[in-house]
């Protein structure tokens, strides 16, 4: 069994090189939704390579994400299968993007912020509009 120091190595690795891929492929989604006053905040990683889309699963897994991951069938008979993995549940979102973010070179650090920043201003707001209260903190899976 690994000792303490190689699991977070280990850990710290995988979070570098998952920052890696989302910086070359991946989509951090900040938009509007219509009529309600919320945003949407969604992660997509889209890649052919099915090693790296493994490799994706694994981690996202090993941190307890839940993501879906759908095959994409292109027209053409020489063109490769496109796999797509999404995190949709905004809390799963924050946890990723913290998590990678000290990592990416890109310029989804700033979209990043703008994530964090209107979360934490809708989490001060401290209720939904149904009562229930919102639990969003960064850094942690919930």
């Amino acid at each position: 069994m690994p000792s303490n120091g190689l699991r977070s190595k280990s850990r710290i690795a995988d979070t570098a090189w998952l920052a890696g891929i989302i910086d070359g492929e991946g989509c951090v989604l900040f938009r509007p939704v219509r009529k309600r006053g919320e945003h949407i905040c969604r992660l997509t990683i889209g890649n052919t390579d099915e090693g790296i889309v493994n490799e994706v699963k694994r981690i996202l897994d090993s941190w307890l994400v839940f993501y879906c991951c759908t095959a994409i069938q292109p027209r053409g008979i020489s063109r490769k299968i496109g796999y797509v993995i999404e995190v949709n549940r905004q809390i799963e979102v924050c946890f990723v993007l913290e998590q990678v973010n000290p990592y990416l070179k890109s310029i989804k650090r700033e979209k990043i912020k703008l994530v964090r920043d209107y979360m934490t201003e809708r989490d001060a707001l401290g209720r939904r509009k149904n009562g229930k209260k919102r639990n969003l903190q960064f850094g942690m899976v919930i």
